[in-house]
């Protein structure tokens, strides 16, 4: 079963988030990825945290407070396949200063969903929205608060250069079409996600 937990180094006081955290043995073992090597720390060392995404708090660089909702959910990274938080914004592609909020407007966003995407991969919905990657005025906000999170990568996939995720254990990008995917299977399983809570500069006077 995932246990996906966030530990606590304590000689240098940062986090990580790691694929299982167990005690066994009066040791804890973790595993970074799926499939990757079990280490075995003192529980002195080390410390699981309380796995809640909706407490991640992350360090933004701006002087005010977003204009948008910020989201983010956790994905597995294609090359290390470590699972890593991703922040995007979802709007509604029709009106995209508007936060697509839960419980989700399927309606509105079967309005403007992409008919011919779905027809030829009927595996997800193609609802009618956008994340990061989407709208360039909000990318940018997301990358100037987050530019340890979030910066230009080009893509093999569209032959473009657009803002993505960082992995946070590889520092691989994560594309926009797998975030879309993503949110898409969340928003039609109804399932919340979760809204990222920062602090900024202002929060820290």
């Amino acid at each position: 079963m995932v246990n996906i937990k966030t530990i606590l180094i304590k000689s240098t006081g940062k986090t990580s988030l790691v694929y299982s955290a167990e005690e066994i043995n009066n040791k804890i073992c973790v595993k970074f990825t799926k499939d990757g090597k079990e280490y075995f720390y003192n529980k002195l060392s080390i410390e699981v945290l309380k796995n809640d995404q909706s407490n991640i708090v992350l360090k933004s660089y701006r002087k005010e407070k977003l204009p948008f909702i910020v989201y983010t959910f956790q994905k597995e990274c294609f090359k290390c396949h470590g699972l890593t938080n991703i922040i995007t914004y979802i709007k509604f592609n029709s009106r995209p200063y508007d936060d697509v909020t839960f419980p989700w407007d399927i309606n509105r966003l079967e309005k403007n969903q992409d008919i011919l995407a779905h027809i030829m991969d009927p595996s997800i919905e193609y609802y009618g929205l956008g994340v990061v990657g989407n709208f360039p005025k909000f990318d940018s906000i997301l990358m100037n608060a987050f530019p340890d999170r979030i910066d230009v990568r080009y893509s093999n996939t569209t032959k473009t250069s657009y803002p993505m995720n960082l992995c946070e254990h590889c520092g691989t990008p994560q594309g926009n079409y797998y975030i879309y995917r993503q949110v898409n299977e969340m928003i039609d399983d109804m399932q919340q996600i979760d809204i990222l809570e920062y602090t900024t500069l202002e929060d820290e006077k």
